[in-house]
């Protein structure tokens, strides 16, 4: 191997010389180190060398609490730390979390860096995860022979960072912490300053420069809102976990700093327990624990924590030794239990195999659902067995709310925090319930929460069997590199109306837990009240279910196809019916005559039976019985009803002609008016997206061409600031692009002779050394950590498109990629809560070097990582990245996308490529 593949120009070199003079320990340490995981990585190819990484890794980090703790070399546990920061996705915590150093240390506040002397003395905590799994995977073990529900509190599993900041001076602030307090819509100058005196720091980031001087506050403070205080708020005794109001009513009028602390103070005291905490075993199993309903205590109110303080306690030999929150050995004792048998969640008809195929054929039939059949079972089994549990029980109560509401009248379920103040309305794409204002679109922590909503999503509906599929948005952006765009704001996921009704059913209202030792991801399984209703109706429930991040309230829009009586649009992008079938389907005697014995499934009882013309007349006749905006939203909609296009395949049928003809059709849709033949959808394929299967529709072509430009070309692109490199492989800013590529012609950066268009593959060296040098760092994180994720869409596309292999054999090529490569991917983002410990972990280490040598630290950090790059990089410009001798040669299947993006990737999306 050669010693250096990245040739490191004259002003690195002396970078490195510099740092060698100044800590030749740190020289001496980083290049052994970092060249034994380059060595590792030289023996043991890239695919294949995940052990022996983790073995250096952790070796590493284990290195890092020592130094940590023994305060030997600030320089030299830095660098590991900001190389652990930046260029490993693991979820490896960097340090311990103990009783003593962690839990009984006061982190702010007039008290800070005391110790308490018990647990007793804690009047807030943060909620560290390796704390809260801990206690409850504990308590769940010592209960594993008469366990019927779990104790829960908000407070233990989600984000009160600034709340507890505000819990610590709240003896000093008593005066301060009033209802008029929280509802005004941004701080009081001085009240702010007196917090944060106390606190002796900020209490929060994001646009704290608007309150740092009186001249530039005096802006914001001009917002005026009109919240009525006393209905909206009590005052209630102040004490450990508790400011002095109880916040009764959500009011997001205000800016987010403040809404911040009136939404954790409503979940605290006035929001439900959710019916379960569903625990992930990877995307192996899933593990539903029931929730006490009636009691919000946490987990010290509740007695946990001295329980399990205790239990460790007395295990010792030495009762003065300190306990440390192992969460992972809990969690592993955890699933060895016989406990764990009885949690684990098994769903009649629903097979986890269906991930182990590369196409996944549905049924027509997954496309129906009788609502009205469904709830006489789930009655029956009531009144005769006594058998339903608390989610059936639920899921029985909505159903049989949902299908007495007729379409026009359903209430508007998911909120967003749409009223934010000075937000640039970003609150539009937040859960109004979850919403963290600090999470800003555009960051790092935002990029990371997304993909850990979606690889956990993706994990759930797999450890269950539950069938869903990229759509929309998230579809069109798997198309390109296998990672969402980075502009999008959430994601889009489709299922059958069946398996809609199954994740219902079983995990409606549950908080799914992310497998610690994959991420620390916590999500709150959100169905809507009306899911029964399958026309778009009112518009205010397009979205079915939400997967809800509940530390930012960024969410997943779940959205269920089925049959239904929506009329059939006409697409101007793409016809998906032909004349003939048309014709066939409406001279069908069923459709045209249908007999009374052929009833539509949709139709619920009284209003809800009721089409939009009959609720009309109905409206008209009792008018004091509805609302003003009711009214008019319902003639709104008969006056639509009766205007449908003369070319309409839809126009002049009754509802119950339009449901059969959409089902002789095949023809499926979703609440929004989105319509889909079945062969569109199924076979589904499975493929990777952000590192962890995903189904993706059979037609992705026709699927996205009816709602996007889709440009037929694989090639360079510019959208919304942002430029694909099909080299990079990569969304990267085009401002960022343009200073990567020197347009400017700056001596201090790496010449480029290519164009971005044409970018040559010593150019794309050039391209992003020069990225470091103005100091782009997240991006070189970026390309680096998404690697091997964007290698294997670029091989997937290369073989899908190849057409001068047949159908066949790319099938066995595919499942060659996917069960030999697939699995090697790694997580392309950090989990979202270590990245923040990390980040300020690498702030308290940045206040102790000089400038000096924290630019010579990430100097070298990121010269090393940029070797290893480029290693990769090297060896997919060589044809040699994967695994030469195995059943299929991946490097010599397929196109040659890379290489030939021009000539071969010219029209490839034209149409949809034949893979079956």
């Amino acid at each position: 191997m050669s010693s250096l593949i990245v040739a490191i120009d004259r002003k690195l070199f002396n970078a490195l010389k510099r740092l060698k003079r100044k800590n030749v320990k740190l020289l001496i340490f980083i290049t052994a180190t970092l060249n034994l995981i380059l060595f590792v990585l030289y023996l043991h190819h890239y695919e294949h060398s995940s052990l022996q990484d983790n073995i250096v890794v952790n070796s590493l980090y284990s290195l890092f609490s020592i130094m940590q703790d023994a305060d030997e070399d600030v320089i030299t546990s830095a660098a590991i730390l900001y190389h652990k920061l930046n260029f490993n996705t693991e979820a490896k915590w960097i340090n311990r979390y103990y009783l003593h150093e962690n839990l009984l240390t006061v982190p702010y506040g007039n008290r800070k860096n005391e110790r308490l002397e018990s647990i007793n003395d804690l009047e807030f905590y943060d909620s560290d995860p390796r704390l809260s799994w801990s206690v409850y995977l504990n308590y769940l073990i010592n209960n594993e022979e008469n366990f019927e529900e779990m104790p829960f509190s908000w407070y233990d599993w989600m984000d009160f960072d600034m709340y507890n900041k505000l819990l610590s001076v709240r003896h000093s602030n008593e005066n301060n912490f009033t209802c008029e307090f929280a509802f005004k819509p941004s701080f009081d100058f001085d009240t702010l300053k007196s917090i944060e005196s106390a606190l002796q720091e900020r209490l929060f980031e994001f646009e704290h420069e608007k309150y740092d001087d009186r001249n530039t506050y005096q802006q914001i403070s001009k917002v005026r809102n009109n919240v009525d205080i006393e209905k909206s708020c009590q005052t209630v005794p102040g004490g450990p976990f508790q400011l002095p109001f109880n916040v009764t009513t959500l009011v997001d009028s205000v800016r987010p700093e403040m809404y911040f602390i009136n939404a954790k103070n409503y979940l605290l005291h006035n929001f439900n327990n959710p019916i379960s905490i569903t625990i992930l075993e990877g995307g192996k199993n899933s593990y539903r624990v029931n929730i006490d309903q009636h009691d919000n205590s946490n987990m010290i109110q509740s007695g946990l924590l001295k329980q399990f303080v205790e239990e460790q306690t007395s295990k010792q030999s030495n009762r003065n030794k300190n306990i440390e929150f192992d969460h992972i050995s809990f969690y592993e004792n955890f699933l060895k239990t016989d406990i764990a048998s009885k949690l684990r969640i098994e769903i009649p008809y629903c097979n986890k195999d269906i991930f182990n195929k590369n196409l996944v054929d549905l049924s027509i039939d997954d496309f129906a659902f009788d609502v009205a059949e469904r709830i006489k079972g789930l009655r029956h089994d009531l009144q005769t067995f006594n058998n339903l549990t608390r989610h059936d029980l639920n899921y029985l109560s909505s159903l049989e709310n949902s299908i007495n509401i007729n379409p026009a009248l359903a209430p508007k379920y998911f909120n967003e925090a749409r009223n934010i103040l000075q937000f640039k309305s970003l609150g539009h794409h937040r859960d109004k319930r979850f919403f963290n204002g600090p999470t800003t679109e555009g960051s790092v922590e935002y990029a990371d929460r997304l993909n850990s909503l979606i690889r956990t999503f993706q994990k759930f509906t797999i450890s269950n069997g539950i069938v869903s599929w990229l759509s929309h948005g998230t579809l069109y952006s798997h198309l390109y590199d296998g990672l969402a765009f980075p502009w999008d704001n959430d994601f889009d996921l489709q299922m059958p109306i069946s398996h809609l009704h199954y994740m219902a059913q079983y995990f409606n209202q549950s908080i799914i837990l992310e497998d610690p030792r994959e991420g620390n991801g916590r999500f709150l399984l959100d169905v809507g009240s009306s899911i029964s209703v399958r026309t778009k109706g009112n518009g205010l429930n397009n979205i079915d279910a939400r997967f809800i991040d509940i530390d930012s309230g960024i969410y997943i829009d779940i959205t269920g196809l089925s049959f239904s009586s929506e009329p059939i649009p006409l697409n101007k992008r793409v016809s998906l019916l032909t004349a003939d079938a048309m014709e066939a389907a409406l001279v069908d005697e069923t459709v045209k005559n249908p007999g009374d014995d052929i009833k539509n499934p949709e139709l619920g009882a009284e209003l809800a039976a009721l089409t939009i013309s009959e609720l009309k007349i109905y409206v008209d006749e009792h008018p004091n019985e509805f609302a003003t905006d009711q009214k008019k939203k319902i003639a709104d909609m008969a006056k639509i009803e009766g205007k449908l296009p003369i070319t309409s395949p839809s126009k002049g049928l009754t509802q119950l002609q339009r449901y059969l003809l959409n089902k002789r059709l095949q023809m499926v849709n979703c609440r929004n008016g989105h319509f889909s033949r079945f062969d569109m959808i199924s076979p589904l394929s499975n493929s990777y997206y952000h590192g962890v299967p995903a189904l993706i529709p059979n037609k992705v072509v026709t699927s996205l061409l009816k709602e996007y430009n889709l440009p037929a070309n694989f090639d360079f692109l510019v959208y919304e600031g942002r430029a694909f490199e099909p080299k990079m492989k990569f969304w990267i800013s085009v401002s960022n692009l343009r200073s990567a590529m020197n347009t400017a012609k700056d001596q201090n950066l790496e010449y480029i002779e290519s164009t971005p268009d044409t970018l040559s593959f010593n150019d794309l060296l050039r391209a992003i050394k020069n990225l470091i040098k103005i100091g782009s760092h997240d991006y070189l994180s970026a390309f680096f950590n998404s690697l091997s994720m964007t290698n294997y869409r670029l091989k997937e596309l290369e073989i899908m498109y190849d057409d001068s292999i047949t159908a066949d054999e790319k099938q066995i090529a595919l499942q060659y990629l996917r069960t030999t490569v697939g699995p090697t991917i790694s997580s392309p983002g950090k989990d979202p809560i270590i990245y923040t410990q990390e980040k300020n972990l690498w702030k308290s280490y940045e206040a102790k070097l000089s400038e000096e040598e924290k630019a010579d630290i990430i100097l070298y950090v990121e010269v090393n990582a940029l070797n290893n790059f480029w290693e990769k990089f090297s060896d997919l410009y060589n044809n040699r990245l994967y695994d030469a001798s195995g059943e299929v040669n991946l490097n010599e299947v397929g196109l040659d996308l890379f290489h030939n993006y021009k000539e071969q990737g010219m029209n490839i999306f034209a149409k949809d490529p034949n893979i079956n």
